[in-house]
């Protein structure tokens, strides 16, 4: 997978530059099922933007602290500062 493989290795500006290579399909639209990370990349990519805050900002407000989580989590992220939403998210297990 050429997304994580590059989030990983800090290849690249991330962000938006990330996924702009994937714009196009492998196949036809329904014809065979392919999980695409990519997709809750932008997903990711889209609340930033409409939040005007990171991800994480948003998960900690609405879910971590409502949950009563004990300790921080970690998110992998990219160059940009961007979180990996298709992954990465590192809790301890009692959280």
């Amino acid at each position: 997978m050429q997304l994580a493989r590059d989030t990983f290795a800090r290849v690249g500006t991330g962000g938006v530059d990330a996924v702009r290579k994937f714009n196009e399909r492998v196949r036809p639209r329904g014809t065979r099922f392919y999980y695409a990370s990519i997709e809750t990349q932008v997903l990711g990519l889209v609340l930033t933007s409409a939040l005007g805050r990171p991800v994480a900002e948003y998960l900690e407000q609405k879910i971590w602290q409502p949950m009563g989580a004990e300790a921080d989590a970690t998110w992998l992220v990219d160059r940009s500062g961007q979180e990996s939403t298709y992954c990465c998210l590192n809790a301890v297990l009692r959280d």
